[in-house]
C-alpha cells in the first residue's frame, strides 16, 4: 500500500485509490499514444484478488516442506531489491545518467499523484460522475499541450524579433563605418590628391548609404 497523500492511500496490486470516508476508485491513466483509460468506481469493501494478502498456517507449511531435501521450514527472507549507490568507481558520465534518470523518476511520481489527487477532487470534492473524470482529465491535457506550444512560439517570435533587430544594428554600424570612410575620402580629395576610378566610385555611392541609413534608423525607433 503507498500513500498519494494524507488523505489517500493507493494499493499496489489493482492500484485502487481510497480514502477514510469510503470512496474508493481506480484512476484514469494516461496510455503512452496519450488517449486515457477510463476510471471505474470500485464498491464499499471490495479488495481484488491482486490485494488480498495470502496466509499460510506454519503447519501446513512445514507438513509441506518435511522430507524435501535442502529445503527449510523457516519462511524465506523478503528479497532485497538491489540500490543503486553513486560511488568514486562511477564515471562522472554514470553518474550524470542516475542523476538524470532520478530526475525522471521523481517527475513520473509527481505527474502520477497530480493527477490523481485531481481525480479524486472531481469525484468527492465536486461530485462528479464517475464517467466524466476521464473527459476532464483529456480535456485538461490537450489544454496544457497547447499552452506550452502557444510559449514556444512566442518565445520564437520574440528570439526572430530579437535576430532582427541585431541584423539592422550590425547593418547600421557597418553604414556609418562607410559614411566615415566617404567623408575622410573626400577631405582628402578636397586636400589636393587624385583620386581613381575605385574612389570617385565610392564617394557617389553616400547618397545610397545615407538614404538607407536614415531608413533603418527609421525603423529601430518606430
Amino acid at each position: 500500500m503507498s500513500f498519494v497523500d494524507g488523505r489517500l492511500e493507493r494499493s499496489e496490486g489493482a492500484g485502487i485509490v481510497r480514502d477514510q470516508q469510503g470512496i474508493a476508485f481506480i484512476p484514469a491513466t494516461r496510455r503512452p499514444d496519450g488517449t486515457w483509460r477510463k476510471a471505474q468506481r470500485v464498491k464499499a469493501g471490495y479488495v481484488p484478488e491482486e490485494d488480498q494478502k495470502r496466509y499460510e498456517a506454519r503447519g501446513a507449511r512445514n507438513k509441506q516442506l518435511a522430507g524435501v531435501p535442502g529445503l527449510s521450514s523457516r519462511p524465506a527472507a523478503a528479497p532485497v531489491k538491489p540500490k543503486v549507490v553513486v560511488t568514486e568507481t562511477m564515471t562522472k558520465g554514470q553518474k550524470k545518467n542516475l542523476k538524470k534518470s532520478q530526475q525522471r523518476q521523481k517527475k513520473r511520481v509527481e505527474k502520477t499523484t497530480a493527477e490523481i489527487t485531481q481525480q479524486y477532487k472531481y469525484l468527492a470534492d465536486e461530485g462528479a460522475p464517475m464517467e466524466d473524470i476521464t473527459d476532464r482529465l483529456a480535456s485538461t491535457s490537450v489544454q496544457e499541450s497547447r499552452r506550452p506550444a502557444a510559449e514556444e512560439a512566442a518565445k520564437g517570435e520574440a528570439s526572430k524579433n530579437g535576430s532582427e533587430q541585431d541584423d539592422v544594428s550590425k547593418r547600421i554600424k557597418n553604414i556609418r563605418k562607410k559614411l566615415r570612410q566617404i567623408d575622410d575620402l573626400q577631405v582628402k580629395i578636397d586636400g589636393g590628391i587624385e583620386p581613381d576610378q575605385m574612389q570617385l566610385d565610392k564617394i557617389a555611392k553616400r547618397a545610397t548609404f545615407q538614404e538607407e541609413l536614415e531608413s533603418l534608423e527609421s525603423w529601430v525607433t518606430s
